[in-house]
């Protein structure tokens, strides 16, 4: 994870966990330990993933086309909501794009 200190900014990668659960938003997990859960699994059944996941509002919803659950993807977004071990939350970010 990259940390611009004075911006939200974040590059952040992981795991497609949910691109469906969320409109506009794509569900990844950045964790070691994924195994083909989605966003109501994490959020439910398993949520000593929800520290490791975040759930990105993509800039443009077209940025979806040819992602599938399971990919590797980096993101670059604004960081505007922080997740919380002990208290599993995950984190939210916004303005998301999908970088190379």
């Amino acid at each position: 994870m990259g940390y611009l200190y004075g911006e939200k900014i974040v590059t952040w990668s992981g795991t497609i966990a949910d691109l469906e659960a969320i409109g506009d938003s794509i569900v990844v997990y950045g964790g070691e330990d994924y195994n083909g859960e989605d966003w109501t699994t994490i959020s439910t059944e398993k949520q000593d993933m929800m520290p490791y996941t975040f759930i990105v509002e993509l800039r443009n919803e077209s940025m979806k086309n040819g992602l599938k659950k399971g990919d590797k993807v980096n993101l670059k977004a604004s960081l505007d909501s922080r997740g919380d071990k002990e208290l599993k939350y995950n984190w939210k970010l916004y303005e998301g794009e999908v970088v190379k």
